[in-house]
Protein backbone atom coordinates (compact mmCIF):
# COMPACT_ATOMS: atom_id res chain seq x y z
CA UNK A 1 0.00 0.00 0.00
CA UNK A 2 2.73 2.39 0.73
CA UNK A 3 4.05 1.65 -2.56
CA UNK A 4 1.43 3.15 -4.04
CA UNK A 5 1.34 6.08 -1.65
CA UNK A 6 5.23 6.78 -2.73
CA UNK A 7 4.43 6.58 -6.45
CA UNK A 8 1.51 9.12 -6.00
CA UNK A 9 3.71 11.35 -4.39
CA UNK A 10 6.12 11.43 -6.55
CA UNK A 11 3.79 12.10 -9.19
CA UNK A 12 2.51 14.81 -7.30
CA UNK A 13 5.99 16.40 -6.83
CA UNK A 14 7.31 15.55 -10.64
CA UNK A 15 3.75 17.50 -11.97
CA UNK A 16 4.15 20.12 -9.47
CA UNK A 17 7.90 20.72 -10.37
CA UNK A 18 7.02 21.09 -14.09
CA UNK A 19 3.85 23.34 -13.15
CA UNK A 20 6.12 25.81 -10.91
CA UNK A 21 8.87 25.69 -13.45
CA UNK A 22 6.51 26.74 -16.56
CA UNK A 23 5.02 29.64 -13.89
CA UNK A 24 8.03 31.08 -13.61
CA UNK A 25 9.50 30.97 -16.84
CA UNK A 26 5.55 32.73 -18.10
CA UNK A 27 5.97 35.41 -15.24
CA UNK A 28 9.26 36.49 -16.45
CA UNK A 29 8.22 36.19 -19.51
CA UNK A 30 4.96 38.44 -19.81
CA UNK A 31 6.42 41.32 -16.61
CA UNK A 32 9.71 41.44 -17.19
CA UNK A 33 12.64 43.11 -19.99
CA UNK A 34 14.15 39.99 -21.99
CA UNK A 35 17.50 40.91 -19.63
CA UNK A 36 15.75 40.69 -16.49
CA UNK A 37 13.99 37.94 -17.53
CA UNK A 38 16.89 36.04 -18.40
CA UNK A 39 18.04 36.86 -14.83
CA UNK A 40 15.48 35.87 -13.00
CA UNK A 41 15.59 32.97 -14.85
CA UNK A 42 18.82 31.91 -13.97
CA UNK A 43 18.38 32.69 -10.45
CA UNK A 44 15.03 30.55 -9.47
CA UNK A 45 14.04 28.25 -12.73
CA UNK A 46 17.77 27.06 -13.38
CA UNK A 47 18.19 25.64 -9.56
CA UNK A 48 15.39 23.40 -10.75
CA UNK A 49 16.77 21.71 -13.34
CA UNK A 50 19.53 20.14 -10.79
CA UNK A 51 17.77 17.60 -9.22
CA UNK A 52 15.30 16.67 -11.92
CA UNK A 53 17.64 13.70 -13.32
CA UNK A 54 17.82 12.12 -9.50
CA UNK A 55 13.87 12.74 -8.69
CA UNK A 56 13.14 11.08 -12.25
CA UNK A 57 15.96 8.05 -10.73
CA UNK A 58 13.42 7.96 -7.46
CA UNK A 59 17.72 8.90 -5.82
CA UNK A 60 16.46 9.28 -2.22
CA UNK A 61 19.80 11.39 -1.75
CA UNK A 62 18.52 13.85 -4.49
CA UNK A 63 14.82 13.91 -2.78
CA UNK A 64 16.80 14.82 0.75
CA UNK A 65 18.90 18.13 -0.60
CA UNK A 66 16.00 18.70 -3.53
CA UNK A 67 14.31 21.18 -1.54
CA UNK A 68 17.46 23.69 -1.32
CA UNK A 69 16.83 24.06 -4.50
CA UNK A 70 13.32 25.32 -4.10
CA UNK A 71 14.16 28.36 -2.17
CA UNK A 72 15.19 30.84 -4.93
CA UNK A 73 11.81 30.32 -6.15
CA UNK A 74 9.88 30.90 -2.82
CA UNK A 75 12.36 34.02 -2.26
CA UNK A 76 11.79 35.69 -5.15
CA UNK A 77 7.70 35.12 -5.21
CA UNK A 78 7.69 36.26 -0.98
CA UNK A 79 9.88 39.16 -2.05
CA UNK A 80 7.08 40.06 -4.87
CA UNK A 81 4.08 39.04 -2.87
CA UNK A 82 5.11 41.60 -0.49
CA UNK A 83 6.40 44.51 -2.77
CA UNK A 84 4.49 43.80 -6.04
CA UNK A 85 0.44 44.48 -5.64
CA UNK A 86 0.08 43.35 -9.73
CA UNK A 87 2.09 39.99 -9.32
CA UNK A 88 0.39 38.71 -6.73
CA UNK A 89 -1.77 36.25 -8.24
CA UNK A 90 1.40 34.64 -9.51
CA UNK A 91 3.40 34.95 -6.25
CA UNK A 92 0.89 33.20 -4.54
CA UNK A 93 0.78 30.47 -7.12
CA UNK A 94 4.48 30.08 -7.32
CA UNK A 95 4.28 29.96 -3.51
CA UNK A 96 1.56 27.50 -3.08
CA UNK A 97 3.73 25.12 -6.05
CA UNK A 98 6.47 25.42 -3.68
CA UNK A 99 4.45 24.24 -0.47
CA UNK A 100 2.91 21.78 -2.53
CA UNK A 101 6.36 20.18 -3.88
CA UNK A 102 8.25 20.40 0.03
CA UNK A 103 4.97 18.10 0.99
CA UNK A 104 5.32 15.82 -1.38
CA UNK A 105 8.93 15.48 -1.19
CA UNK A 106 8.43 14.48 2.66
CA UNK A 107 5.33 12.29 1.88
CA UNK A 108 8.14 10.47 -1.11
CA UNK A 109 10.09 10.23 1.57
CA UNK A 110 8.39 8.70 4.23
CA UNK A 111 6.33 6.38 2.39
CA UNK A 112 9.61 5.47 0.29
CA UNK A 113 11.03 4.78 4.12
CA UNK A 114 8.15 2.63 5.74
CA UNK A 115 8.24 0.49 2.23
CA UNK A 116 11.69 -0.35 3.23
CA UNK A 117 11.38 -0.94 6.79
CA UNK A 118 8.58 -3.53 5.78
CA UNK A 119 10.61 -5.32 3.29
CA UNK A 120 12.04 -8.30 4.61
CA UNK A 121 15.73 -7.20 3.10
CA UNK A 122 15.40 -4.07 5.63
CA UNK A 123 19.09 -3.86 6.77
CA UNK A 124 18.42 -1.31 9.52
Amino acid sequence: MSGGRAERSRAILLVTWGLLAALLIAWFATTLSPPAALTAGLLTIAPLLLPLAGLLRRHRHTYRWAPITLTPALAWSLMELIASPGARAAAVAAVLLVFIALAAIVAWLRTDASEKRDSPHFGG
